[in-house]
């Protein structure tokens, strides 16, 4: 035991010194690229790269040493994309922000759902949070526009939240959302827009009478 615990701090050493000499850099592309080169063969390796992947995504060494349960936590997750670095706009790096988003999935993978065991509570505590951060990624999305060939980089970004999107509604997720709900906000969504669509023509027909006039 004594041996095994010597081998784990090792291993979490040098992940601190990689990451360090990483962060020196200050390229998220090279930290991306390392991360899909690193080897996922076993459950303690997906661990370690999951570890160094959130410590990317959050710039935190003191997240490679921390040995907690779940390793992800959603809400700060949430907190971490609020941050301006996320918001679109005009400033916005495209490829920084797909490269950081494609390490926020790397790190949270499955995410740690609760036990098969665990009770339906836990469940629906844990699916809450999921479905929390699916919005916000969809709300990220949803606002970059990428009409037009120029706009390679956007519609690239775009594509890398739209399918860690559908990875948190669908994969991660212990059980699918029900369809009513699911209907039911894409039907909130289309009545806010036709709301918005009806005021402009409104405004057009007034606009158009008074010409008239």
């Amino acid at each position: 035991m004594v041996v095994s615990r010597t081998h784990a701090h090792a291993n979490l050493s040098c992940l601190l010194d990689l990451f360090l000499a990483l962060a020196h850099l200050a390229n998220v592309d090279a930290d991306t690229e390392l991360l899909r080169n690193l080897p996922s063969s076993s459950p303690q390796l997906i661990r370690i790269r999951r570890r160094l992947a959130l410590a990317f995504f959050f710039d935190d060494a003191s997240v490679v040493l921390r040995d907690k349960e779940p390793l992800a936590d959603m809400s700060t997750i949430i907190d971490h994309l609020n941050q301006p670095h996320f918001r679109v706009s005009t400033e916005t790096d495209y490829p920084s922000l797909a490269a950081t988003v494609a390490i926020l999935a790397i790190g949270l993978d499955n995410s740690d759902p609760p036990a098969p065991e665990v009770g339906a509570a836990s469940k629906a505590i844990f699916n809450e949070s999921v479905d929390v951060l699916a919005r916000k990624v969809k709300s990220i999305f949803t606002q970059i526009v990428d009409t037009g060939a120029s706009h390679v980089k956007r519609t690239e970004a775009k594509e890398v939240l739209e399918s860690f999107h559908s990875c948190l509604v669908h994969a991660i997720r212990t059980t699918q959302k029900p369809m009513g709900k699911i209907w039911t906000e894409d039907a909130a969504v289309e009545k806010q827009g036709a709301l918005m669509r009806d005021f402009v023509h409104g405004h057009q027909l007034m606009k158009q009478e008074a010409f008239a006039i």
